[in-house]
C-alpha cells in the first residue's frame, strides 16, 4: 500500500528494501561517460540539483495521485525519467517508462478502474523506493569521492 503523504521520507528504509537492492541502482559508465563531459565538481554539483528536482518531482506525482491528476503525474514522471536516465539511474527510469506509458493511456481515457489506481499506486511506491536507493548511492559516493579529495 502507498504511503498517500506528499512528504518524501528517504531516510527510513526496511530490511525488506535494503535486501532487494543488491545491485547498483547507478549505471557506472553512463555516469563516467556524464564526468568526462562535466568535469568531476560539476558532476556534483548537477547529481545534487538532480536529487533535489527529483525529490520534489515525486511529492507532486503524489500529491496530484491524491487528487486523480494524471497530467500532473505524467509530466512530473517525464521529467524524472529523463533525469534519472542522464545520471544512470536505470532502474529508476524504467519504473518511469512504465508509469508513463500507464497515464498516456489514463489522459486518453475518461474512466479508470481500481486496479489502474492500483499499478499506479504501485509505480509511484517502486518509484519512491528506487530513489532513496539512488540518493543514498550518490550520497555515499560523493562522501567517498570527498574523503579522496582530503588526502
Amino acid at each position: 500500500m502507498v504511503n498517500f503523504s506528499p512528504k518524501l521520507d528517504r531516510d527510513i528504509l526496511t530490511s525488506q528494501e535494503a535486501v532487494d537492492h543488491l545491485q547498483s541502482p547507478i549505471d557506472l559508465l553512463t555516469l563516467a561517460g556524464l564526468e568526462d563531459s562535466v568535469g568531476t565538481e560539476n558532476l556534483y554539483e548537477l547529481i545534487n540539483v538532480y536529487l533535489e528536482h527529483s525529490e520534489q518531482a515525486i511529492i507532486k506525482m503524489k500529491e496530484a495521485f491524491i487528487n486523480k491528476d494524471f497530467v500532473t503525474i505524467e509530466a512530473e514522471n517525464h521529467a524524472l525519467k529523463g533525469g534519472s536516465a542522464t545520471f544512470g539511474a536505470i532502474k529508476l527510469a524504467d519504473f518511469c517508462r512504465v508509469l508513463q506509458s500507464i497515464c498516456k493511456i489514463q489522459l486518453k481515457s475518461t474512466e479508470y478502474t481500481i486496479e489502474d489506481l492500483a499499478k499506479i499506486a504501485s509505480l509511484l511506491e517502486n518509484i519512491e523506493e528506487e530513489y532513496r536507493y539512488v540518493y543514498q548511492t550518490f550520497q555515499a559516493r560523493e562522501s567517498s569521492a570527498l574523503m579522496l579529495w582530503r588526502d
